[in-house]
Protein backbone atom coordinates (compact mmCIF):
# COMPACT_ATOMS: atom_id res chain seq x y z
CA UNK A 1 0.00 0.00 0.00
CA UNK A 2 1.40 3.39 -0.92
CA UNK A 3 0.61 6.65 0.81
CA UNK A 4 -1.98 8.62 -1.14
CA UNK A 5 -4.09 10.98 1.00
CA UNK A 6 -6.58 11.70 -1.81
CA UNK A 7 -7.65 8.11 -2.49
CA UNK A 8 -11.01 6.89 -1.21
CA UNK A 9 -10.52 4.07 1.31
CA UNK A 10 -12.20 0.67 1.51
CA UNK A 11 -13.80 -0.96 4.54
CA UNK A 12 -10.76 -3.16 5.17
CA UNK A 13 -8.35 -0.23 4.81
CA UNK A 14 -10.41 1.82 7.29
CA UNK A 15 -10.30 -0.94 9.90
CA UNK A 16 -6.62 -1.64 9.30
CA UNK A 17 -5.68 2.02 9.75
CA UNK A 18 -7.55 2.21 13.06
CA UNK A 19 -5.95 -1.05 14.20
CA UNK A 20 -2.49 0.22 13.32
CA UNK A 21 -3.21 3.31 15.41
CA UNK A 22 -4.02 1.00 18.34
CA UNK A 23 -0.73 -0.80 17.84
CA UNK A 24 1.23 2.44 17.53
CA UNK A 25 -0.27 3.85 20.75
CA UNK A 26 -0.04 0.44 22.45
CA UNK A 27 -3.76 0.53 23.25
CA UNK A 28 -5.88 -2.56 23.53
CA UNK A 29 -9.54 -3.38 23.23
CA UNK A 30 -9.53 -5.70 26.22
CA UNK A 31 -12.24 -3.79 28.10
CA UNK A 32 -14.65 -3.73 25.17
CA UNK A 33 -17.58 -6.12 25.11
CA UNK A 34 -16.77 -9.27 23.17
CA UNK A 35 -19.39 -11.34 21.39
CA UNK A 36 -17.02 -14.13 20.43
CA UNK A 37 -15.91 -14.96 16.93
CA UNK A 38 -17.86 -13.14 14.24
CA UNK A 39 -17.84 -14.84 10.86
CA UNK A 40 -18.60 -12.97 7.67
CA UNK A 41 -19.55 -14.96 4.59
CA UNK A 42 -17.05 -12.90 2.58
CA UNK A 43 -14.02 -13.37 4.88
CA UNK A 44 -12.19 -15.03 1.98
CA UNK A 45 -12.25 -11.66 0.18
CA UNK A 46 -10.12 -10.04 2.90
CA UNK A 47 -6.47 -9.37 2.24
CA UNK A 48 -4.04 -11.05 4.64
CA UNK A 49 -2.95 -7.66 6.01
CA UNK A 50 -6.48 -6.84 7.19
CA UNK A 51 -7.72 -10.21 8.45
CA UNK A 52 -6.76 -9.92 12.14
CA UNK A 53 -7.94 -6.31 12.43
CA UNK A 54 -11.33 -7.09 10.88
CA UNK A 55 -11.79 -10.14 13.13
CA UNK A 56 -10.96 -8.14 16.28
CA UNK A 57 -13.11 -5.15 15.38
CA UNK A 58 -16.07 -7.39 14.50
CA UNK A 59 -15.61 -9.37 17.73
CA UNK A 60 -15.68 -6.15 19.76
CA UNK A 61 -18.79 -4.88 17.94
CA UNK A 62 -16.96 -1.92 16.46
CA UNK A 63 -18.22 -3.12 13.08
CA UNK A 64 -21.86 -3.65 12.24
CA UNK A 65 -22.76 -6.43 9.86
CA UNK A 66 -24.95 -6.37 6.80
CA UNK A 67 -27.16 -9.31 5.89
CA UNK A 68 -27.19 -10.22 2.20
CA UNK A 69 -29.42 -13.29 2.17
CA UNK A 70 -26.52 -15.73 2.64
CA UNK A 71 -25.38 -14.47 6.03
CA UNK A 72 -23.48 -11.46 7.31
CA UNK A 73 -21.05 -9.69 5.00
CA UNK A 74 -18.30 -7.14 5.55
CA UNK A 75 -17.69 -6.14 1.90
CA UNK A 76 -13.97 -5.46 2.42
CA UNK A 77 -13.33 -3.83 -0.96
CA UNK A 78 -16.40 -1.60 -0.85
CA UNK A 79 -15.64 2.10 -0.47
CA UNK A 80 -16.23 3.43 3.05
CA UNK A 81 -18.70 6.29 3.34
CA UNK A 82 -18.29 9.21 5.72
CA UNK A 83 -21.28 7.94 7.69
CA UNK A 84 -19.69 4.50 8.07
CA UNK A 85 -16.39 6.04 9.11
CA UNK A 86 -18.11 8.30 11.64
CA UNK A 87 -20.04 5.41 13.21
CA UNK A 88 -16.99 3.10 13.32
CA UNK A 89 -14.81 5.87 14.72
CA UNK A 90 -17.35 6.67 17.46
CA UNK A 91 -17.52 3.02 18.56
CA UNK A 92 -13.72 2.77 18.29
CA UNK A 93 -13.22 5.82 20.54
CA UNK A 94 -15.76 4.41 22.97
CA UNK A 95 -13.74 1.20 23.21
CA UNK A 96 -10.42 2.85 23.81
CA UNK A 97 -12.07 4.99 26.50
CA UNK A 98 -12.90 1.70 28.31
CA UNK A 99 -16.57 1.89 27.42
CA UNK A 100 -18.39 -0.90 25.64
CA UNK A 101 -18.83 -0.91 21.90
CA UNK A 102 -22.16 -2.64 22.35
CA UNK A 103 -23.71 0.78 22.98
CA UNK A 104 -24.06 1.24 19.24
CA UNK A 105 -24.46 4.65 17.70
CA UNK A 106 -28.17 5.17 16.89
CA UNK A 107 -28.96 4.81 13.22
CA UNK A 108 -31.83 6.72 11.62
CA UNK A 109 -34.15 5.43 8.91
CA UNK A 110 -31.77 6.91 6.33
CA UNK A 111 -29.01 4.64 7.62
CA UNK A 112 -26.94 7.48 9.03
CA UNK A 113 -25.89 8.02 12.59
CA UNK A 114 -28.12 10.86 13.71
CA UNK A 115 -25.95 11.96 16.61
CA UNK A 116 -22.88 12.41 14.44
CA UNK A 117 -24.08 13.10 10.92
CA UNK A 118 -26.75 15.65 11.85
CA UNK A 119 -24.19 17.77 13.63
CA UNK A 120 -21.62 17.47 10.85
CA UNK A 121 -21.11 20.64 8.80
CA UNK A 122 -19.56 20.16 5.40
Amino acid sequence: MRFDPNVIITHEQMVTMLNRYLEYKKYGLNNATSVGTVKYTDMSNLNDWSLNAVKEFADKLILNSRADGTGFVFKPQQKATRAEMAAVLARFISCINNETAADNIPITSTGYSSSIIDSYID
